[in-house]
């Protein structure tokens, strides 16, 4: 399949570009930075094209132009901020998710693209503290995390709208969780548990669904092929309790477990289940959420092999 990956410079699109390759797809890239893109996948047969999702230049029209003959598409345009606390930090990302989804859509449906994947993230569904949360966890409406769940929701809602057109599209919604692997904030966190500059809110409990990078790259390639149309998939691993996590990490760098602060409040929960995705697609992660470049030592905490 002839497949445009909008974001393929991320640190999702370097994990995706040559499995697609290797699964004999044909890649368009549309990225902003033609020069990285040659750099980051030289050597594979790719077709590289500039494209600002968020540039005036990049018209609808010239979208498609971009995208013709394609059959497939992926939204992986991102641009999550380092620093989440920062104002108008998610600005960029918010018009990636709104404006950004839509110039793609249209452009799809004008070139005929069969297959439409768009990533969305676990992060924007609503505390569910010890609860599981499937595909049909709404998304979180609370003022206080409007920044980050608003544009998804809108983007989503985008995705669904996609039913009442004429011309039906297999479109699937893959909902990430929280990358670890090169390039991700893993390496940050793992810095900062190194330097005892982590300091745990809360008392740890809460659950984060982590997932390799190239564990969601896999869920992608399989996605194209077997997702049915208007499909959501939660892809992450196993969740664990971010204390069990991070003092995973201390111990495995040989350094002390990051402190806790009692007098903050612990962070919302998301103990996502993978389930859907290993049953319609086949997928299952197959990467650690542990960093390879530590010492591989097992050892149990609160009674799970880790």
């Amino acid at each position: 399949m002839k497949v445009a990956i909008a974001g393929a410079t991320g640190v999702l699109g370097r994990a995706l570009v040559p499995k697609l390759v290797e699964s004999e797809h044909e890649p368009v890239l549309l990225v902003r930075n033609v020069d990285k893109a040659k750099e980051l996948f030289r050597g594979l047969p790719v077709d590289i094209k500039e494209c600002d999702l968020l540039a005036s230049s990049s018209t609808e029209k010239r979208v498609a132009e971009l995208m013709a003959g394609c059959e497939g598409l992926i939204h992986a345009a991102t641009a999550i901020p380092s620093d989440f606390s920062t104002p108008g930090a998610w600005t960029n990302n918010t018009l990636l998710r709104i404006r950004g989804t839509g110039k793609l859509e249209r452009a799809a449906l004008d070139v005929g693209v069969e297959v439409f994947l768009c990533q969305s993230i676990v992060m924007a569904y609503p505390d569910g503290g010890d609860q599981w949360l499937d595909e049909n966890t709404h998304i979180d409406s609370s003022p206080e995390r409007r920044d980050i769940c608003h544009a998804v929701a809108i983007m989503e809602s985008m995705m669904w709208l996609l039913r009442k057109h004429p011309r039906q599209m297999r479109w699937s919604i893959l909902k990430g969780g929280l990358f670890v692997g090169p390039g991700t904030s893993q390496e940050r966190l793992l810095e900062q548990i190194r330097h005892g500059e982590l300091t745990v809110p809360g008392d740890g409990s809460h659950f984060v669904s982590f997932v390799h990078v190239d564990d969601v790259a896999d869920a992608y390639v399989a996605a194209l092929a077997k997702a049915p149309g208007q499909s959501i998939f939660n892809i992450c691993a196993e969740p664990i309790r971010f204390g069990e996590y991070v003092d995973g990490l201390a111990d495995r760098s040989g350094v002390e477990r990051p402190k806790r602060d009692m007098s903050k409040w612990t962070p919302i929960s998301h103990r996502a289940t993978n389930a859907k995705a290993r049953e319609t697609l086949g997928w299952q992660p197959k990467k650690s959420i542990w960093p390879e470049s530590l010492v591989d030592v097992s050892q149990e905490l609160h009674g799970q092999v880790l």
